[in-house]
């Protein structure tokens, strides 16, 4: 999958967290992904199958799906052709003005229907500008993203396309485990840890846990590592092996193959191509 973040939006555009377009080729896959921020997807080319708690979804060009921190997603890339998708993470508190009441009815699936093309070309245009660092990009920059998300928003506000969310009383356990995974994930953490945890046995847990996520205990807390090694390689100074220890691998062979099966390059390779980006 050709993952391109573009830049840095904090100084000018404090509201998105990143904004970039995906590229993606048939027959990739990933499960249970766990929302962080409020996401905003827009399909411009090919179908793929997008599952949002648990909820089938024809994804193609003229979709798109808002949501919101907590909300689990799956995506299968049909044959035939590359699926591509622009994405924008946001934080609608720092959008000024915005009543974030709005955001409660997230998550939802619509259309955009004629405005398809229109969004996509200033979404290209947003790129050009933001790649050049051309004089007025900060400003062209914000006011697309954030007009984008502002139709968005309103088209969910008076259309019912919202997706239900996870079971609240699965949801509240799975969420009691995932928060001891992010605050103590360069711990030791066993599944019976995390199951005593929430006060149910390892069976029942592993099953309401793989049911809201897709993915077992063990498989979301080796990947939540790997993403917090990720941040740790591309902004801090420390070793390969310090990384590892820090995000809680037992060895720097150990976290060196288990990075490369996720990300299919090395820790290193990482570190170097992804800073080049930035």
């Amino acid at each position: 999958m050709n993952h391109e973040p573009l830049g840095k939006f904090s100084d000018f555009c404090p509201a998105v967290r990143q904004f970039g377009q995906s590229v993606t080729p048939p027959g990739f896959a990933y499960q249970g992904f766990r929302t962080l921020d409020h996401d905003l997807l827009i399909a411009e080319a090919g179908v793929s199958e997008f599952i949002l708690n648990g909820q089938k979804i024809d994804f193609r060009r003229g979709i798109a799906i808002l949501m919101r921190p907590g909300d689990v997603h799956e995506f299968k890339g049909y044959s035939g052709g590359d699926f591509i998708l622009w994405y924008c993470h946001f934080d609608p508190v720092l959008h000024h003005g915005v009543n974030t009441e709005y955001f409660k009815g997230f998550p939802a699936v619509f259309a955009f229907g004629p405005k398809t093309k229109a969004f996509i070309s200033q979404l290209e245009e947003a790129v050009a500008e933001q790649r050049i660092q051309s004089p007025c990009h900060p400003i062209l920059v914000r006011s697309i993203l954030t007009g984008i998300i502002a139709y968005a928003v309103k088209i969910c506000s008076v259309s019912t396309c919202a997706i239900p969310r996870l079971d609240p009383l699965i949801a509240g356990n799975v969420e009691k485990a995932i928060s001891l995974m992010e605050n103590q994930y360069g711990r030791q953490l066993t599944l019976s840890r995390l199951a005593a945890a929430v006060g149910f046995s390892q069976v029942h847990f592993g099953r309401i846990f793989k049911q809201s996520t897709g993915l077992t205990p063990m498989q979301y807390l080796i990947r939540l590592r790997v993403e917090k090694a990720k941040k740790l390689l591309l902004t801090s100074k420390l070793s390969i092996k310090e990384i590892a220890l820090e995000t809680g691998f037992s060895s720097v062979h150990f976290f060196t193959a288990t990075f490369g099966r996720s990300q299919k390059i090395s820790p290193g390779k990482f570190r170097k191509s992804e800073r080049q980006l930035i």
